[in-house]
């Protein structure tokens, strides 16, 4: 019996050693394949950009700025807006503001104490101000964008003439258990190929050109969200056929923002305790949902939840699409925009 501790420290050692062999390996395997990361406006000023409550954020328009301004608010925390750029089909009608969130895209990466959702409602505040100083603005916000257009139109509805929200995830403690019990906490099924797959992404982040003191952890992040084509992928539930696409149009992901901004909604004990939707209800002009007809996780019934803090909310549903609806069908998703900006 006094042998069994012993036994138990050579065999941890024996895994550190395999482990640390493991990762020689591989490092050595893919010492040709540097992989490059995008600059940010930090590192090539170049970039489109706006000046921001202190940063500079990565921000590009289409359309002439004499039209109706439309600000287009994409996911995350931590994405950008290159797969919604669908939308700017929509700058023959309407001058179309896109921007890349603090932390996020090709907006420069900053401190964690930097990067929190009451910063970027900050940032939204201050662009739709710079932009549109004395009108109105209509807005469409994707994902965890809806969730901050949602905050800012409870702050702002008089700022507010239209607003789309494409499947917004959680607006209050209420819904939480709803999104936890659906989505199994995005937890993944333990599995060797994802173990192996999570490993080679981690090696492959010691391969990335360091640009930035975040580049590595950028591309491990995106790697382990987009990277992983399986059905037991924990984000399968958003994708038609529950597969992620080969392919997705991200320029590069936000690893802190998207780590840190979440940890602002939860208690100390992981409860989801912050009322997005807070003033909503005071916006009486009509609010348009939109929803992936694929989508299992964050799709109509889910959304029914969400409504009813407006006083005016309708929703259409989006034929073979998942969550990333502007990229499945982006057609459809103009058609009804357009409609509904168009209505008096």
């Amino acid at each position: 019996m006094k042998k069994i501790p012993g036994l138990i420290f050579k065999a941890f050692l024996w895994l550190v050693w395999a482990f640390l062999m493991l990762f020689i390996i591989e490092y050595f395997n893919t010492a040709n394949n540097d992989y490059n990361i995008a600059s940010t406006v930090e590192q090539n000023p170049d970039i489109p950009h706006l000046d921001v409550n202190g940063t500079r954020l990565h921000l590009e328009t289409f359309g002439s700025d004499t039209s109706q301004p439309v600000i287009v608010i994409h996911g995350g925390p931590g994405m950008d807006f290159n797969h919604l750029l669908s939308l700017k089909a929509l700058s023959d009608e309407y001058f179309l503001i896109f921007y890349d969130q603090r932390g996020s895209g090709l907006s420069p990466r900053l401190e964690a104490s930097a990067l929190s959702h009451e910063n970027s409602v900050s940032d939204l505040e201050a662009i739709a101000r710079h932009f549109s100083p004395n009108r109105r603005v209509n807005i469409i916000g994707h994902s965890y964008g809806a969730m901050l257009a949602t905050t800012f139109l409870g702050k702002n509805p008089d700022r507010v003439n239209k607003i789309v929200l494409a499947e917004p995830g959680i607006l209050s403690p209420e819904v939480a258990p709803v999104f936890q019990k659906r989505t199994g906490g995005l937890n993944a099924e333990f599995s060797f190929p994802l173990l192996w797959f999570i490993f080679k992404s981690w090696v492959g982040s010691y391969h990335v050109k360091a640009i930035d003191d975040e580049a590595g952890n950028d591309y491990f992040l995106r790697q382990l969200i987009f990277g992983y084509h399986d059905k037991s992928h924990p984000l399968s539930g958003y994708f038609c056929d529950g597969i992620l696409p080969e392919t997705f149009d991200l320029w590069r992901y936000g690893a802190l923002a998207a780590s840190t901004v979440p940890n602002g909604f939860l208690d100390k004990n992981g409860n989801f305790v912050k009322n997005i939707s807070e003033g909503a209800m005071h916006f009486k002009e009509k609010v348009l949902f939109l929803t992936g007809d694929c989508n299992t996780y964050l799709n109509k019934d889910f959304q029914i939840l969400n409504m009813k803090y407006f006083a005016n909310p309708e929703m259409k549903l989006v034929a073979n699409a998942g969550h990333y609806m502007f990229n499945d069908n982006p057609v459809q998703c103009n058609q009804m925009i357009r409609e509904y900006f168009g209505e008096k």
